[in-house]
């Protein structure tokens, strides 16, 4: 990995504890960044066109998304629909830098940074919100050919969404209020498998606390 890289990625984990001392406890993650696995280019080289499908929580929720290659990294685009929300995103992932452990093994370090809105059905209110991870990986085999990938993936998010309580003198009821400002830091974690243009992706959001984003998302990538 080149020492750029390895700047960037401290920078980015000494910000991840300063933002989450200004979190309330036990912080929720913003509903406007879907859930999805970290991008693929974010720990690989991706191809020309990058199409995924993403599936969590059931079926009858789902993501799909593309991504075109720009420079050594993706320009990506994602986009889902439940019963309850409609939502998009958009961002930019690469590898930062690489080092080669033996043949078959190496390590990474790349960049994920996703913006998003989310529209709830219900009342048309929205929610915004940014989130930046940085995915550390260790890889067997040739992304390129036959390879599995596990990573950790340390995060910050910020962001607005409605509030459905009113507040006054230590006293709540609901209602909405409003929107409020949002804030969450914490690691990611997940794997990827690649055959040749196939790609299997698993992960969670959200790997140690739980925020309302813990449950386990499975993607499909294939590379043009």
């Amino acid at each position: 990995m080149t020492k750029y890289a390895f700047a960037f990625a401290i920078g980015v984990l000494g910000f991840v504890p300063l933002r989450a001392s200004h979190a309330q406890p036990r912080a929720q993650l913003n509903p406007a960044i879907l859930p999805s696995t970290v991008n693929a280019a974010a720990l690989e080289l991706p191809g020309r066109l990058t199409l995924t499908y993403s599936t969590y929580g059931g079926f009858d929720e789902w993501l799909a998304g593309a991504g075109i290659r720009i420079g050594s990294g993706s320009l990506h685009a994602l986009a889902g629909e439940t019963q309850r929300s409609r939502g998009f995103n958009a961002g930019y992932a690469q590898v930062l830098g690489t080092h080669q452990i033996h043949s078959a093994w190496s390590t990474s370090v790349g960049v994920d940074f996703t913006a998003g809105f989310l529209r709830h059905s219900s009342d048309q209110k929205r929610s915004y919100a940014a989130h930046l991870s940085v995915p550390f990986s260790l890889r067997f085999g040739s992304s390129e050919r036959l390879s599995a990938t596990g990573y950790l993936a340390p995060y910050v998010e910020l962001g607005r969404s409605p509030s459905y309580l009113r507040c006054q003198d230590f006293t709540c009821v609901p209602g909405y209020s409003g929107l409020r400002s949002t804030a969450a830091s914490g690691i990611g974690a997940g794997f990827r498998l690649t055959a040749w243009r196939l790609g299997l992706d698993g992960g969670f959001r959200e790997a140690i606390e739980d925020r309302g984003g813990n449950r386990f998302i499975a993607t499909v990538t294939f590379r043009f």
